[in-house]
């Protein structure tokens, strides 16, 4: 080998190891993009009723204090009081055992969940690049008990899975565990892209003409009633992934369907046509009704796509 050769050769291997170190940096810096913790705010919304609010505030706050999610996010309540006497033994209770909770949208008066919501649009509007959970206290009022847990296990306790599906799809918007075809989520307790908030809804306002759906504005207030985009609002829930359903009935239908699921025993092919969700512990009669319409269906479809072939090969003849 001449001295050229050499170091033709040498530069040639000195290259590739320069070459070799870029890709290394490239690809860390790729699988830490999407490694990076998410920045979230946590929005909860209470009214205190005497005699009811401590036992749920506590119960939904000791849940939510048990997840790592608690020290991970910053944490915002807002409430509607009846006494000074409740809200002082309110901001006792979160100073003795959730002091990093902070207080903000206080009102004396019942305006539904135009607190926390307005809460939502300021945090929002201060930080356009995180996730905002909000979340309220389901039962104050009508004492759907049962509900308010069963949101919870499908909305907060599962947060993780929110998280990784807003990092893996960044046009994903809203999402929950009932989206509505609208782009909200039935029952209000739902994750946003507080960029989305930014964007395109619209400022809370506590006024007749605003509040035209009364207390259910605040439900729908994602949705396409009360934000500017024209396109579809991107929606994922765990249970029925992209789908979302288009009314009331659907929107009970599929909660009754969840109460008792099971992450560990579904996964895609138990979601059909968007709410339809069979699981494993359905009764034997109810599994042996829906195996025979689908049977059906398929001899249906068999049959349909025959009858079209031959037509197809007359056609041509």
């Amino acid at each position: 080998m001449s001295l050229v050769d050499f170091k033709v050769t040498f530069g040639q291997k000195k290259k590739m190891k320069i070459n070799f170190y870029k890709i290394l940096c490239i690809s860390y810096f790729f699988k830490n993009k999407y490694k990076k913790q998410m920045k979230i705010n946590i929005v909860y919304f209470t009214f205190l009723v005497a005699n009811k609010w401590i036992e749920i505030v506590t119960e939904q706050l000791n849940m939510l204090k048990s997840l790592d999610l608690y020290n991970e996010a910053n944490i915002f309540m807002s409430v509607n009081y009846e006494s000074h006497a409740e809200l002082e033994t309110l901001k006792k209770l979160l100073d003795e055992n959730y002091s990093k909770i902070k207080l903000i949208n206080i009102s004396s008066t019942n305006q539904f969940e135009y607190a926390g919501i307005k809460t939502v649009y300021d945090v929002a509007e201060n930080d356009n690049q995180s996730l905002i959970l909000y979340f309220h206290s389901k039962g104050m009022s009508s004492n759907q008990h049962d509900q308010r847990k069963i949101l919870f296990n499908h909305t907060i306790e599962n947060y993780k899975i929110y998280i990784q599906e807003f990092k893996k799809n960044p046009k994903l918007e809203v999402a929950g565990a009932i989206p509505s075809l609208q782009g909200f989520i039935y029952f209000n307790f739902f994750w946003v892209r507080s960029n989305y908030i930014y964007k395109y809804c619209s400022k809370p306002e506590n006024t007749p003409e605003y509040t035209k759906h009364q207390r259910y504005t605040w439900e729908m207030w994602l949705g396409h009633d009360y934000c500017n985009k024209k396109n579809k609002i991107i929606t994922y829930s765990p249970i029925i992934k992209y789908f979302g359903v288009d009314n009331n009935v659907d929107a009970l239908y599929t909660f009754n369907l969840i109460e008792n699921y099971n992450y560990n025993e579904f996964d895609d092919k138990n979601v059909l046509f968007g709410i339809l969700i069979i699981p494993k512990n359905f009764e034997k009669n109810e599994k042996k009704t829906f195996l025979i319409l689908f049977i059906i269906f398929l001899v249906l479809f068999i049959i349909i796509s025959s009858i079209l072939m031959k037509l197809v090969f007359i056609k041509k003849l």
